[in-house]
């Protein structure tokens, strides 16, 4: 499956067709190829994967989490062997306030991954967390990344600009992007939903990865610009 990318953090490389592999700035353009992999069932999988750089909007997300959305879920009844956020991305651990987090058993900071290691985090991992608490809108490729490989998105409005037109807050499984506001009580009961409910986290699962295959795979974005390109946008007198 291969979709549409620019992203800016060159540890999200993927196997390309035809050999190799590219990020952001490397020879392979700027479309990207899901690797094929079996489909790991909600049962095998465990916690929570965020994505980003030590950009300040990342860390404000990844503070938001730690430090409110984490002790609600526990609040919540999610266990600590469900709760484990992973965190992948360059320079995070160089952030003072989130490495303080580390000594818990909650956090795991990967640093820059790619390839299997990569692979291995979207495989495992029960629910994709997108929070967007401050910076200006976007679109954020991540939250296709996950939703390619079925993978179910927790954001609010800001984080799911460009997905879903208007973007409102609504649990919407069909897509695998449930867009929340942005208060720690909502992000926590929704995580909690995707960790704990097999049937909710399933129907979400499917209905991502078809959600990205309909609107994001090129072939389906060209017939969609030829339609607009073969369409009469001349006003009407």
């Amino acid at each position: 499956m291969r979709f549409i990318r620019a992203s800016a953090y060159d540890f999200y490389s993927l196997p390309f067709s035809g050999g190799g592999t590219a990020g952001a700035g490397g020879e392979g353009g700027e479309g990207f190829e899901f690797v094929g992999q079996d489909h790991v069932t909600h049962d095998k999988r465990r916690g929570i994967l965020m994505m980003g750089s030590a950009h300040t909007i990342n860390v404000d997300a990844v503070l938001f989490v730690l430090d409110e959305v984490v002790p609600r879920l526990r609040r919540l009844s999610v266990t600590e062997e469900e709760l484990v956020v992973h965190i992948i991305g360059p320079n995070m651990n160089h952030q003072t306030a989130v490495s303080e987090h580390v000594e818990s058993k909650v956090v795991r900071l990967h640093g820059r991954v790619r390839g299997p290691e990569l692979d291995a985090l979207f495989r495992t991992s029960k629910v994709f967390l997108s929070p967007v608490v401050s910076g200006p809108a976007s679109f954020k490729t991540k939250n296709l990344e996950a939703l390619g490989r079925g993978l179910p998105v927790v954001t609010c409005r800001l984080g799911a600009l460009g997905l879903l037109r208007p973007p409102s807050e609504a649990t919407l499984s069909h897509t695998g992007v449930s867009i929340v506001a942005c208060s720690p009580e909502k992000v926590a009961v929704m995580v909690q939903q995707y960790l704990q409910n097999a049937s909710m986290w399933t129907q979400a699962s499917d209905g991502a990865r078809a959600f990205a295959q309909k609107h994001f795979h090129p072939r389906n974005l060209e017939r969609e610009v030829a339609a607009l390109l073969a369409a009469d946008l001349s006003p009407k007198l």
